[in-house]
């Protein structure tokens, strides 16, 4: 899991009232998909907006939606201080149809913010082929070309049979007119 974030110094004041009666509110994660692959880099992006003041011990967990407390938590990885920012990788969940989100959690263990839910989904058999590692960049840009050339070629097929029903309508309709003879 990797996580970026940034400090916001103001906000619309018809945001301020709200926060301040949400403590959920104080953190706001940004840009969060709908589902991740478990085996690729996750990316967890956050403002922290000014009623929170960030501590080295702050952390961002990964929760499976219906959490309690900070202690169910799958998974974490520190919040880093805006200087100390290193992007990084984290264990995550496997693919088990179930929704997840990150939660922001200060040294006091008060949840301060919350994401929009994601699951983890399994990778079509594309994705695997093009995210293992056994495979060179121009070998998946291979692989990128290949299945642009299979939907075009099922496109030009799809209109060719298309095509093909439409000249055998127009025989039998001029096969009928003619009276059934054959030619």
């Amino acid at each position: 899991m990797m996580s970026s974030f940034q400090v916001v110094g103001s906000l619309p004041s018809s945001v301020i009232g709200v926060m301040e009666t949400s403590n959920f509110a104080h953190v706001i994660f940004q840009n969060v998909g709908k589902s991740f692959l478990p085996q690729e880099a996750l990316e967890c992006c956050y403002t922290l907006t000014s009623y929170i003041t960030p501590n080295p011990k702050d952390w961002v967990g990964i929760f499976k939606v219906g959490w309690n407390t900070a202690r169910d938590y799958y998974t974490f990885l520190w919040s880093p201080m805006p200087q100390d920012y290193q992007p990084g990788r984290y264990y995550v969940p496997k693919s088990d149809g179930e929704f997840y989100q990150f939660c922001y959690v200060t040294h006091t263990g008060d949840i301060r913010g919350a994401s929009t839910p994601f699951l983890f989904r399994p990778a079509t058999p594309t994705e695997d082929c093009l995210t293992s590692p056994l495979l060179s960049s121009g070998e998946k840009q291979r692989v990128e070309e290949a299945q642009q050339e299979r939907r075009e070629l099922l496109k030009t097929m799809h209109h060719l049979q298309e095509e093909k029903q439409q000249l055998q309508e127009e025989h039998r309709r001029l096969h009928r007119e003619r009276g059934g003879s054959a030619c």
